[in-house]
């Protein structure tokens, strides 16, 4: 992952992570979690890689949660 990371460095945004709940994060069951749904949602991400359950059983159709390797395989 880190490879993928430092290799991509130049196509990354940090954004701050926003404030105002999102109606999406009350599906986490997590509420650790939400917050970084929040932040892929305003950054107005495509895709949400990751490979925590709780993310990936959620169907948002933007940002796309899927795990790296699927995100490899696109």
């Amino acid at each position: 992952m880190f490879k993928f990371l430092s290799d991509n460095s130049d196509k990354l945004t940090i954004v701050p992570n926003p404030t105002t709940l999102r109606p999406e994060e009350e599906l986490l069951r997590d509420a650790k979690d939400r917050p970084i749904l929040r932040a892929a949602i305003a950054a107005g991400a495509d895709y949400f890689l990751t490979g925590d359950k709780d993310f990936l059983v959620l169907a948002l159709d933007k940002p796309r949660i899927i795990s790296a390797n699927e995100f490899l395989e696109l």
